[in-house]
C-alpha cells in the first residue's frame, strides 16, 4: 500500500489533461517473475518525479511502459491524458516523439561526431528542415548542455560526464514534452554527478518539461525532485516530497534512505533466497 505523506496536486489546466503521465494499478510479469504489482503514481506538466528502488525492481520497465514498448497485464498506462493500449502504431509513434529518452550508457554511436550524433534525430523525423536549420538547432542544445566545444569530437574522446550531457542534447532535440532518465549520474564521480543534477534541474525550467528520472543515488533524488516514488516488492510504498522521504517512518523506507545493510529490506530478500533455494515457487 502506498504510504503518502504528501501529494500535492495542483488544478489541471483549461482543455488539458490532469497530469502528463498516470500509471494506474499496473501489472506486469515477465516468464515467472512478478516484476510490476499494482504500480500507480501521476507526473504533473513542469514535474520532477524521481523513481528509487533497488536493483530488479521494475524502474525501466516501468519506464518502457511509459513510451509503450511494453503493455501492462492489468491496469492502465496514460500519456497526455491517452491510453496508450488503445492507440494505434501511427498515433503512438506521435506521442514517443514527444518523450525524450535519456538512456543509462548514453548510447552515443560511436562513429558519429557529437554533432551527429544529436542531429540524427532530425534527419529521421524532421526530414523537411534545411542542413542550416538542422545546424542551428544541434548548436542550440549544445550551447543549452555547454558542450559546443565538443561538436566535433567522437564520443570516444570525451569524458563519461560530457558523454550523458551529449546524450541529454540529443534527447531533446525534437523539444520533448517529457524527458524520461534512467540513471543519469550512474558511473559519475560526485561532482560530475551534482553538475549532472544541475542540467536535470536547468532542462526542466528551459524547457518546461515533466521529467521521470530513475536514480540509485538518494542525494541526487533528494536535489532534483519534487517528488519521490520507492518502488519496493513491486508496488509503489512510499511517494511523497524529498522531505517526506527523508523522514518517512517506514522501517523499509528509513533503511533504504539511509542506505543501512541491516534492516527489514535485507530480511525479505534473504528470506526470498532461502526460499529460491529450498524450491519454493517465486513470489
Amino acid at each position: 500500500m502506498v504510504s503518502t505523506e504528501t501529494n500535492p496536486s495542483p488544478p489541471p489546466a483549461d482543455n488539458a489533461p490532469k497530469f502528463d503521465i498516470e500509471l494506474e494499478d499496473v501489472y506486469k510479469t515477465l516468464g515467472q517473475l512478478k516484476v510490476l504489482q499494482g504500480v500507480s503514481f501521476q507526473v504533473r506538466h513542469g514535474e520532477t518525479f524521481v523513481m528509487m528502488g533497488l536493483s530488479g525492481t521494475g524502474k525501466s520497465v516501468t519506464l518502457r511502459h511509459i513510451v509503450g514498448l511494453m503493455q501492462p497485464d492489468q491496469g492502465c498506462v496514460k500519456v497526455f491524458g491517452e491510453d496508450l493500449s488503445q492507440l494505434d502504431e501511427k498515433t503512438l509513434k506521435q506521442i514517443r516523439l514527444k518523450i525524450g529518452y535519456l538512456f543509462q550508457s548514453g548510447a552515443l554511436i560511436n562513429w558519429m561526431t557529437i554533432r551527429e550524433n544529436i542531429a540524427l534525430p532530425l534527419y529521421e523525423h524532421r526530414p523537411q528542415l534545411k542542413e542550416k536549420e538542422v545546424q542551428e538547432r544541434v548548436m542550440e542544445k549544445l550551447r543549452l548542455v555547454n558542450m559546443t566545444q565538443a561538436a566535433e569530437k567522437y564520443p570516444s574522446e570525451i569524458s563519461g560526464g560530457m558523454k550523458k550531457r551529449a546524450a541529454l542534447a540529443r534527447s531533446i532535440i525534437l523539444d520533448p514534452e517529457i524527458i524520461l532518465y534512467d540513471e543519469p549520474t550512474s558511473g559519475l564521480d560526485p561532482i560530475m554527478g551534482a553538475t549532472i543534477d544541475d542540467l536535470v534541474n536547468d532542462t526542466r525550467d528551459a524547457l518546461g518539461v515533466s521529467q521521470i528520472v530513475v536514480t540509485h543515488d538518494i542525494g541526487s533524488a533528494y536535489r532534483i525532485a519534487d517528488r519521490i516514488g520507492l518502488l519496493f516488492e513491486g508496488e509503489i510504498i512510499a511517494l511523497g516530497t524529498p522531505d517526506d522521504i527523508r523522514n518517512h517512518s517506514d522501517p523499509i523506507v528509513k533503511q533504504f534512505v539511509n542506505g543501512e545493510s541491516e534492516g527489514p529490506i535485507t530480511e525479505i530478500l534473504e528470506e526470498k533466497k532461502r526460499a529460491a533455494q529450498n524450491g519454493a515457487p517465486k513470489a
